[in-house]
């Protein structure tokens, strides 16, 4: 479960970043 949740996180958190620099 854990390491889904970072995955998830790590694509959320890659997908606002990247949106904010656009």
């Amino acid at each position: 479960g854990e390491e889904l949740k970072q995955l998830i996180g790590a694509a959320a958190y890659i997908e606002c970043s990247s949106k904010t620099q656009q």
